[in-house]
């Protein structure tokens, strides 16, 4: 038998991996770990998600083909889930977060589900178009310097607001486009582009809303996210602004590209969404952490529905 050296900087980067990597659980905890780790996906904030991805498809004035709903699924499970999982494997959370009132507590396990399941839906994108592959890439890298302690741009308020925009906005629109009608660049067309600006307004709109009720938290990790950065105060009102911004995009978007009586219809709805929201800021309890999390989350869930259940009588054609 031969004598195996191994040399010292071989045995230093063995070490530095030992440290970084988590330690793999034994086998008999794998029920556990997989049932932690199918809640820590967070499906009912992917919900909340689903409009943006819907919207680019609409947009794009094609039917609705099968490429569409195997990116659809690649998106929002396997994307969307793992990264969900991966930010709370970084961040783990004890009170609530967006989608889960009680997270699980997190272990080592969890690391490398979140990142499976990323890995393996960007092997299943390989049968859509390339600029959907690139788009998931991307996705995948952003939610990484988002999270991960070395970059962590949660911590910076314009670094988290760009991340954000372009990869929860902008590039999930964009995947919905590509996913439905195949080409990428036909996006930058008048109603692709103003429909794009449109969702992503909306989008960071609602971002410091979904912080303020863990401003406490993120202040003991040392996070300055937009909503600690700006104060309840200013953050409801970086949101109204937004959502002023957006319905106006909207009404624009229908009035010369779809139909005028749709843009007034909308634009009603989102002077509804904006009232909501200002009397909302108006009686803001800040001590009612729970009570803060339950509007939150109802008013993204309600939101995000209406918008869905209105695309879909689009893409039946009752509207």
């Amino acid at each position: 038998m031969s004598n195996l050296a191994i040399s010292n900087d071989g045995i230093f980067a063995l070490e530095i991996m030992s440290q970084t990597l988590p330690p793999l659980k034994p086998f008999n905890d794998i029920c556990q770990a997989l049932v932690r780790f199918l809640i820590h996906l967070r499906l009912k904030f992917v919900a909340i998600l689903v409009p943006i991805f819907l919207w680019g498809a609409f947009i794009s004035e094609e039917p609705l083909h099968a490429s569409f709903w195997s990116g659809f699924i690649l998106f929002h499970l396997c994307l969307y889930g793992g990264i969900n999982a991966l930010n709370s494997y970084y961040d783990r959370d004890e009170g609530p977060i967006g989608g889960l009132k009680q997270p699980p507590k997190v272990d080592g396990s969890l690391f490398y589900l979140a990142w499976g399941i990323q890995i393996l839906g960007f092997v299943f994108a390989f049968a859509l178009p390339i600029g959907f592959r690139l788009i998931y890439l991307t996705a995948m890298g952003m939610s990484l310097a988002y999270s991960h302690p070395a970059i962590r741009l949660k911590g910076s308020p314009i670094g988290s607001v760009l991340i954000v925009a372009i990869g929860q906005g902008w590039l999930t629109y964009w995947a919905g486009w590509i996913a439905n009608r195949g080409d990428a660049l036909s996006i930058f067309a008048g109603r692709g582009t103003l429909g794009g600006l449109a969702i992503t307004i909306i989008t960071v709109g609602f971002y410091p809303l979904t912080q303020i009720y863990q401003t406490e938290g993120d202040c003991t990790k040392g996070d300055l996210t937009l909503a600690v950065w700006l104060g309840v105060r200013k953050s409801f009102q970086f949101a109204l602004v937004c959502v002023a911004l957006a319905g106006v995009c909207m009404f624009l978007l229908f009035w010369f590209y779809f139909r005028p009586l749709e843009a007034i219809v909308l634009s009603g709805y989102f002077i509804g969404l904006w009232r909501f929201i200002y009397k909302w800021g108006h009686n803001y309890h800040p001590t009612d952490q729970m009570g803060n999390y339950h509007i939150v989350m109802r008013l993204s869930l309600a939101n995000s529905g209406s918008f869905t259940v209105y695309l879909a009588l689009h893409f039946l054609h009752v509207l």
